[in-house]
């Protein structure tokens, strides 16, 4: 297989750095302090980071940085003046999520690489082609992808494709999760992510409130089995990849080495996978084995990882006697055994225990160093026959793979050539060129001389030119130009060498000489585009965005003025003769009716909506609201409705702002996790309505993997094998909290609903007076008269204030305030 796919490794450290490029990769990704995806790794500061990019520049790898959260108003200025000095170090790309980032990027460095972040949410075509409007040159596409979804988007498109192929799977779509901000105050857009998923959860039936079937016990629900699509190089090859990305950018080194240098291996050398190598990667990182997940749609309770969420290590056997006197456990290992090694034992009694080998004894007589005879080693614990026994580490693959790390270590070696002059009455002149196209000239200080006694030959000078000992570089030619009886001092020609060499990799140091200092004046950008415009100062409308028509006919004459409706209830649910009737009775009470699109749906489905849609403006609905960039592309280009962006837009700067109104959305909804003080300060454009979310359970995750059906071991059909429509299911977390699911089996997906509702009728004012243009009722789980006496709740508060609306709904309010509620992010930022 020819290197025509860049592996792609992660950086999290210097030492995971190295291990990167000296175990084969093309380009590492890695992160500065601020602004990246992976705040508790240890990333980079300035000074680091530049020398991050000549290491990597000079031995042929490119560095691309990671600028992949959401960005506040109040750290754009200081996002600039960051921008301009990646652009000045010469890193190769930014990677994005924030699209008010890129604008920014493109007013500061307009000749800096763009990619788009995974946290994108970008999972089909007409997301790429946004995205390739907008000036990036790479997608890191969603990681919910089959293998015929990337193909179709390689195929029909110039920009470059990333996918990643190795390492920890989020259980939501990527930049959608709300999960660790709304429980934590940990913000996954933000780089705090706190890994909610990777807890425990109980299934439960939420008629009930019972524990459904067999499924008794906690589990890690939401924690997928980490993906490794090393036997899929050559699909991916053919589908048109053009960069395979390895996760772990909070790995230790030797994961970064080890996974590294077996893509390398099997990218250059198409062959099936050895058993030792697939070990090696289950050795250094898994989850209960690995997944190919989405790619090959091998979806439900396979692709989980549901009875331990953090590494397993390779499977050793059972424990076949345990000498309590001596703490020492036998097994019969089915792989290698070592001192140093690591190994945990799963009791039969929910009890895990581990220890680093220190000492093993030989069980029966027999040697311990031959595979499948019995061992001991010391451990204490409440250990018993049959427990489980797993190596979480291995000191011989681990040393293996130290090499790559080890100071000095130079294990990938550079190709250059080199001719040498030497000539009576001057100094000695060399020059190196490499493969890449690079090529210098160095002189030496003093001339040459006419030799006294011994003379200057050609394989003196060879000797001196082939001492490249601690540098990156191996000398695969040379030739020669001596004249007979001249002589020279070998340091001379030494020092001569150095030089060349210190100029060679200087030359292959700056890989982007065209954008050296080529960028604006960061406060002029900041300045231009912040400048404020007339704020509408009209009264909010009140908006509600519903589940069902039911909830939307309880909501006429409460004051709401536009309904969101899900395009499923309206194109594919057949909810007989009162659909019609429903949407005439809101329309003719003045209420705008809006279709919702449902949220990351593709492939065939997306399809089958883009053909139905039209029929839209024959309903009396003329806007659609939009949950991702792909959506909002493709609705914008059916020039049919008025558009409208939802909260997966993660709108949560003034620059995104004036994207959106660039792209012609007539209202955007901010971001939840925005503050009240960040919504009021933000600059709201004319002509473009604001929308804030000011009730509801919000929506923490998005998710493919239905979590019912793989709990509930329905198998990996989708909705051929689901009952989601038939129960009402949610999740309870080890401290009695239960997170309702919502799901939509026409498109097999399901959101996690927050446990409790958000909820600020009670300081509405403060919202109004923020000056958005529209307050959104967020309705889910609700019956219709809670859906009506909510939306009264709310009106009456926008239009009396709230201690007028006190007066009137006090009893209520308290009543469910009591329920347990929410302030969301208002009060607390991010």
């Amino acid at each position: 297989m020819k290197k025509t796919m860049e592996l792609l490794s992660p950086a999290g450290t210097w030492e995971a750095l190295v291990a990167a490029v000296q175990s084969g990769a093309d380009a590492v990704y890695l992160g500065g302090k601020k602004f990246n995806a992976r705040q508790y790794a240890g990333n980079f500061d300035d000074e680091d980071l530049a020398k991050a990019v000549e290491y990597c520049h000079i031995r042929g790898v490119k560095v691309y940085v990671a600028v992949n959260t959401l960005v506040t108003d109040r750290d754009m200025a200081q996002l600039a003046g960051w921008i301009a000095y990646l652009n000045d170090i010469d890193v190769d790309a930014v990677i994005v999520q924030d699209l008010g980032a890129a604008k920014l990027i493109r007013e500061i460095a307009p000749h800096l690489t763009l990619h788009a972040s995974t946290q994108m949410t970008v999972y089909n075509l007409e997301g790429v082609k946004q995205l390739e409007a907008l000036g990036f040159e790479r997608v890191v596409l969603a990681r919910e992808l089959h293998y015929d979804e990337i193909r179709h988007i390689c195929e029909n498109t110039k920009l470059e494709i990333e996918v990643f192929v190795h390492g920890a799977l989020c259980m939501c779509y990527s930049g959608q999760c709300l999960m660790s901000s709304m429980i934590g105050g940990r913000s996954g857009n933000r780089g705090c992510c706190a890994q909610p998923c990777r807890l425990p959860y109980h299934m439960v039936d939420m008629d009930s409130m019972r524990l459904p079937g067999e499924k008794d016990k906690t589990a890690y629900l939401l924690s997928p089995k980490d993906l490794c699509l090393v036997e899929h190089l050559a699909k991916l090859k053919k589908a048109g990849v053009k960069s395979l990305k390895i996760e772990g950018r909070m790995k230790r080194p030797e994961y970064v080495a080890a996974v590294t240098a077996i893509y390398r291996k099997y990218l250059d050398n198409e062959k099936d996978i050895e058993p030792y190598d697939y070990e090696t990667l289950l050795q250094m990182f898994n989850r209960g084995g690995f997944t190919e997940g989405y790619f090959v749609g091998d979806l439900g309770k396979n692709m989980m990882s549901h009875e331990k969420p953090d590494n397993w290590g390779v499977y050793l056997g059972e424990i076949v006697l345990y000498d309590k006197k001596k703490n020492i456990a036998y097994v019969r290992p089915q792989t290698t055994l070592n001192v140093g090694d690591g190994v945990e034992i799963w009791s039969q009694r929910g009890q895990n225990y581990g220890t680093i080998i220190s000492r093993l004894f030989p069980g029966d007589g027999m040697s311990k160093d031959k595979k499948g005879q019995v061992i001991g080693f010391y451990i204490r614990g409440d250990i018993s026959k049959g427990d489980k026994v797993y190596k979480t580490s291995d000191m011989v693959r681990n040393k293996q793979m130290q090499k790559y790390f080890a100071d000095n270590a130079n294990l990938r070696l550079i190709p250059i050539y080199a001719h040498c002059e030497v000539m009576p009455d001057k100094p000695i002149r060399i020059e190196l060129w490499d493969e890449d196209g690079h090529y210098v000239e160095a002189w030496g200080e003093e001339k040459v001389q006419k030799a006294i006694s011994r003379e200057l030959d050609d394989k003196v000078v060879k000797q001196q030119m082939e001492k490249l000992g601690g540098t990156p570089f191996e000398l695969r030619g040379i030739s020669l130009d001596i004249r007979p009886g001249l002589a020279l001092p070998l340091r001379e020609i030494n020092k001569a060498r150095r030089k060349a060499i210190s100029l060679l990799e200087q030359e292959r140091a700056v890989r982007h000489k065209e954008r050296q200092g080529k960028t604006a004046d960061a406060n002029e950008v900041i300045y231009s585009l912040y400048k404020k415009e007339t704020r509408d100062s009209k009264k909010p409308l009140l908006t509600a965005q519903v589940s069902n028509l039911l909830q939307a006919s309880a909501l006429v004459g409460t004051g709401v003025k536009r309904i969101y409706v899900p395009a499923t209830a309206l194109l594919v649910n057949n909810q007989g003769k009162g659909t019609k009737e429903i949407l005439d009775a809101c329309i003719s009470n003045g209420i705008e009716m809006v279709c919702t699109l449902p949220r990351a749906f593709h492939g065939s489905l997306f399809e089958q909506f883009k053909n139905k849609i039209s029929v839209l403006p024959s309903l009396g609905i003329y806007g659609v609201m939009a949950r991702d960039i792909g959506q909002m592309s493709w609705a914008k280009s059916s020039g049919l409705l008025d558009l409208y962006g939802d909260v997966g837009l993660n709108v949560f700067n003034t620059c995104t702002l004036l994207e959106m109104k660039r792209l012609g959305l007539k209202a955007v909804t901010l971001s939840p996790e925005m503050t009240l003080r960040q919504i009021k300060d933000i600059h709201k454009p004319d002509n473009m309505q604001t929308e804030v979310i000011a009730y509801g359970r919000l929506p923490l995750m998005i998710v493919r993997n239905c979590p019912i059906g793989s709990a509930l071991n329905m198998g990996p059909g989708g909705r051929k094998h689901c009952d989601c429509n038939k129960k009402r299911y949610g999740l309870m977390d080890r401290k009695g909290a239960i997170f309702p699911l919502l799901t939509d089996c026409f498109t097999c997906r399901t959101e996690i609903l927050n446990s409790q509702p958000l909820f600020i009728a009670d300081k509405l004012d403060e919202v109004v007076s923020s000056g958005i243009h529209c307050i959104r009722l967020l309705f889910t789980i609700e019956e219709p008269e809670q859906c009506s006496k909510i939306a009264k709740i709310y009106s009456c508060s926008m239009e009396r204030g709230q201690d007028g609306m006190l007066q009137a709904y006090g009893e209520d309010v308290k009543t469910w305030m009591d329920k347990g509620y929410t302030r969301g992010h208002f009060y607390r930022g991010v």
